[in-house]
């Protein structure tokens, strides 16, 4: 249940960072219309499109690890992009992998502490994974890790009942 807490809890922190520093991606070439990234736990539609594309996705945790006093839970965060025109010399995909990516690294270290009770653990790493040249995909990973209060008892010694 505490991994469905942080991971709820980053779902709306990057919605709503998104709106306020005003993130937007061209929807479509030669087109004023803009998008604000989507944001997907576990993973992207079955039948994802372009529409879903710049996307944040947060990867399901692999390897939590309690101890007695603190669970530590890993996440890739998974980002994509399309685009379809170069920027100032960078092709398009990577210019805009590499905005989304500073984004969500910004909003991930302005915001040490999530849901209250998470607890971002330094450092955090990330890299453009691939770039599909002359196509318009980019995608990139950020990898953290959170710690919180362990969900496991501390059992005591010389207590009435061995629990804290």
């Amino acid at each position: 249940m505490t991994t469905a807490i942080l991971l709820r809890s980053l779902v709306s922190l990057f919605q709503s960072s998104f709106e306020e520093y005003r993130l937007f991606f061209a929807a479509k070439k030669d087109s004023s219309d803009v998008v604000l990234p989507h944001v997907f736990i576990g993973s992207l539609p079955p039948e994802y499109k372009d529409d879903d594309w710049p996307h944040v996705m947060f990867e399901l945790p692999k390897g939590i690890k309690d101890d007695e006093e603190l669970a530590t839970i890993p996440l890739t965060i998974h980002i994509g992009v399309t685009a379809d025109t170069d920027n100032e010399g960078i092709d398009a995909p990577t210019y805009e992998i590499l905005r989304l990516l500073d984004m969500v690294r910004m909003i991930l270290l302005q915001n040490r502490i999530v849901g209250e009770s998470y607890r971002l653990k330094l450092p955090v790493s990330s890299g453009i994974d691939r770039t599909r040249g002359a196509l318009k995909y980019a995608i990139g990973a950020v990898s953290v890790e959170y710690e919180t209060g362990s969900p496991a008892p501390i059992i005591l010694e010389g207590t009435e009942n061995g629990y804290k």
